[in-house]
C-alpha cells in the first residue's frame, strides 16, 4: 500500500515538472550566451555581429568582432 502512494506522488511531481523544463533550458542557454560575451537578439544579429548559438527558439546569441 505505502509503494502505491510513493509512486502516485512521484508520478505527480514529475508530472508538474515537465512543464517546466523547455523554460529552465531557456534560461540556461541565456545564460550560456552571457558567458560566451555574447548577447540574445530576435530574429537576427546587427553587423558587424555574428550569430555564435541560439538563446531561444526565437532569439539568437550573438557576439561582436571584438566582443
Amino acid at each position: 500500500m505505502k509503494s502505491l502512494t510513493i509512486t502516485t506522488l512521484l508520478s505527480l511531481i514529475v508530472s508538474l515538472m515537465v512543464p517546466c523544463v523547455p523554460f529552465l533550458l531557456e534560461i540556461g542557454s541565456e545564460l550560456r550566451c552571457k558567458q560566451q560575451r555574447g548577447y540574445c537578439s530576435f530574429g537576427r544579429c546587427v553587423p558587424p555581429a555574428r550569430p555564435i548559438g541560439r538563446c531561444t527558439g526565437q532569439t539568437i546569441c550573438c557576439r561582436g568582432l571584438w566582443g
